[in-house]
């Protein structure tokens, strides 16, 4: 990792969002090296010439990353690949690796810890999405210019990886 990009996450983290989830750090690690860690979930950054990919989570009320957690005999590719058509008709060839997340997530009166897979793709030609009982918007912001109902976990990382 570049003393630059190492500074600006140790700066960072830990982020707490709207639920209470605390990113803990970002793990740049190969993929296969993460495959050791329980990973449950997997988010995708979308990228287009007119800006960042971001869903409006409808039960939430916030624009998040594509993403969701891990359906049995799925691996943490195969679930982005799949977050990202159900929750913004997007198709993509070329999903890339960039880091493993931990996270802190709060059961009852204990926490545990989760990790997450973080993947990234550039969007050419963006496909029309109608919504879902999930998802009701789609939308395409630049880093500067995202909106004010954005997950602060999401955000930050839209920030560490602009």
């Amino acid at each position: 990792m570049h003393e630059r990009v190492a500074a600006h996450l140790a700066a960072m983290v830990p982020i707490e969002n709207e639920r209470g989830a605390r990113l803990l750090s970002i793990k740049e690690i190969d993929e296969t090296a993460a495959e050791v860690l329980p990973v449950a979930f997997s988010l995708v950054i979308g990228r287009h010439s007119s800006g960042y990919l971001l869903v409006r989570n409808t039960r939430r009320g916030i624009w998040e990353l594509p993403g969701g957690f891990i359906d049995a005999g799925e691996s943490a590719r195969q679930c982005a690949t799949r977050e990202l058509k159900e929750e913004s008709g997007q198709h993509v060839a070329n999903l890339r690796w960039r880091a493993a997340l931990e996270i802190e997530v709060e059961c009852g009166s204990t926490a545990r810890t989760v990790y997450g897979a973080l993947y990234c793709t550039d969007i050419d030609t963006p496909s029309n999405f109608s919504g879902n009982s999930e998802i009701g918007a789609i939308g395409f912001w630049p880093e500067s210019e995202l909106p004010v109902e954005v997950s602060a976990i999401d955000k930050a990382l839209l920030s560490y990886y602009a």
